[in-house]
């Protein structure tokens, strides 16, 4: 199924048909310790996190929506993840532009129940949840954390998982094709962006973003900065916005009016 803004729409309404009745409780709004705890992996709610999913459901392929859409995507995801059995907390974050509400799923595996992969296999759980939750919403992609499965103990490690649908969008034959940086800087959310690949599997799967790198530390975020960062929510503050902090998933270049994600081809 190709994935349009009006089967989007329809997804969405089937969620929020499906969940109409529930109330999402464990969903909150938390204050910077419990974030920074989930963030580095520490116990939550007296359980043993192994993997972390942090996405929106709003302003899919980083195309902004209306408010009144994105307040139905942000139900729809907590519906969601509350009818799979997940806890999560409430974070926001500024990317291409777009304020967003966020989720930092804990556990995401969980929603596999009883794997049938062997050892280590609750990293693969992980993702494949992630994988099919950014499908369903139509998004770029999601950070990804876990932690070794050959040392579950130690702190978390995140990468930047972008969903295929993305892949072999620049042909090598088209004359005078703009490098994919520059044409990324150009279209970035317009049509391009929109149009899956032939194959419409490649859409359900997510995989490590081009450039990107594994994080092992969150790091705050300086005042000035205005784009590209999360931050705690807070709804007693302007725009629920209360500490930044980033995952420095990129080399991240910080201009006079503009910081910019530095992609490797």
């Amino acid at each position: 199924m190709k994935l349009t803004v009006k089967t989007l729409k329809g997804l969405i309404k089937e969620v929020l048909k499906e969940n109409e009745m529930t109330l999402v409780e464990e969903i909150a709004y938390m204050d910077e310790k419990a974030v920074f705890d989930a963030l580095a992996g520490k116990d939550f709610g007296g359980e043993k996190i192994l993997t972390l999913g942090i996405m929106s459901g709003q302003n899919p392929d980083a195309i902004e929506m209306s408010p009144e859409e994105n307040e139905k995507r942000r139900v729809a995801l907590e519906a969601k993840i509350d009818s799979m059995g997940l806890d999560a907390i409430r974070v926001g974050g500024v990317f291409e532009g777009n304020r967003e509400d966020s989720l930092l799923i804990i556990n995401p595996h969980k929603a596999t129940g009883e794997s049938a992969g062997g050892f280590g296999s609750y990293v693969r759980d992980g993702v494949s949840i992630m994988d099919n939750l950014n499908n369903m919403f139509g998004q770029w992609g999601y950070v990804y954390g876990k932690k070794d499965p050959k040392d579950p103990i130690e702190t978390m490690q995140f990468q930047m998982m972008q969903m295929d649908k993305y892949s072999d969008r620049f042909a090598d034959d088209v004359e005078e094709l703009p490098g994919e940086e520059d044409y990324e800087d150009l279209h970035h959310g317009e049509d391009y962006m929109q149009s899956p690949l032939a194959s419409p599997e490649a859409a359900a799967f997510g995989k490590k973003a081009p450039g990107s790198k594994i994080a092992k530390n969150i790091t705050d975020v300086p005042d000035e900065q205005d784009d590209f960062y999360s931050y705690v929510q807070d709804p007693k503050k302007k725009d629920k916005q209360g500490k930044k902090f980033g995952v420095p998933l990129y080399e991240v270049k910080v201009g006079k009016k503009l910081l910019r994600i530095k992609r490797k081809k």
